[in-house]
Order: C-alpha cells, then sequence, then structure tokens
C-alpha cells in the first residue's frame, strides 16, 4: 500500500530541487510539503478523512526533517493502512 503513495513524486521533486532542498527528506515544517502527503494518500485512500490524515501527519513530526520513505510509512502506519 505504500508503494502506491510513494510512486510518482515528480512535482514534489522539482520543487524541492529548485528551492536547493534534498529530494528524499520530507519537512514538517513547510506547509507545502504536509498538504502534498495529505492529497497523495487521500487520493489512494478517499475513504480515510483529510483531517485524520493530517493529524497522523502532525503526530509523527518532530525534530524537523525526515527520510521520506520512513515518514510516509509511519503515517501510513498510524492510520492503520500500512
Amino acid at each position: 500500500m505504500i508503494e502506491a503513495v510513494l510512486k510518482d513524486w515528480n512535482d514534489y521533486d522539482a520543487k524541492k530541487n529548485k528551492n536547493s532542498d534534498n529530494i528524499d527528506l520530507f519537512c514538517c515544517d513547510e506547509a507545502w510539503e504536509i498538504f502534498y502527503l495529505k492529497n497523495k494518500i487521500h487520493k489512494e485512500f478517499p475513504f480515510i478523512a483529510e483531517i485524520k490524515i493530517l493529524e497522523a501527519i502532525e503526530s509523527c513530526c518532530s525534530n524537523g526533517q525526515k527520510q521520506r520513505k520512513e515518514f510516509v510509512q509511519r503515517v501510513m502506519t498510524r492510520l492503520g493502512i500500512a
């Protein structure tokens, strides 16, 4: 299930590259990154309320940037779909 959310992050990567950021890191301090992940998850799992997705993301945010794959896995586990 996580593979569906992790595939095709090209637009995300392009924006991160434009800002000279490490594309493999997910930054909870950037609202656009949070909403990008929320939208990716909601697209694959429309039965999960967007507020629940945001709550799961927020609960996994601490200590700045994280490896994208690990962070997404943590959020999916929190949502009970990993």
